[in-house]
């Protein structure tokens, strides 16, 4: 189990395509390159407009913008993602959904999206 304390940057990911990062279809993020991004930085994927829903992933990859018809402020992260993430209302924490066993650690809430 990863700790919520190694996220080096916690980001909004716009529907629908927090949805297509969810379900494991797409792998990369374009974004404005104002937070020092680097290889094997974490990122938390909240969705927005907010849920309990959010995506853990390890930056893997970096493609500057300048290049490829990319913005020149702008850049393209590789991820690979480490596990889906559900936030338990109850006593707020963050359960990492790796087995898919949707229940708090602390609570035993039930926290299935």
């Amino acid at each position: 189990m990863r700790s919520i304390e190694e996220v080096n940057h916690e980001l909004n990911c716009f529907q629908p395509f927090f949805d297509d990062v969810w379900n494991g279809f797409k792998n990369f993020e374009v974004r404005k390159h104002d937070r020092f991004f680097q290889v094997s930085d974490t990122l938390l994927l909240r969705e927005y407009p907010y849920t309990n829903r959010a995506v853990h992933a390890r930056i893997i990859y970096i493609l500057d913008g300048g290049q490829h018809g990319i913005d020149a402020e702008y850049c393209v992260l590789g991820l690979n993602i480490l596990c889906n993430v559900i936030h338990c209302a109850m006593c707020y924490t963050w359960v990492y959904s790796v087995t898919y066993e949707l229940h708090c650690s602390y609570c035993y809430k039930d926290v299935s999206p």
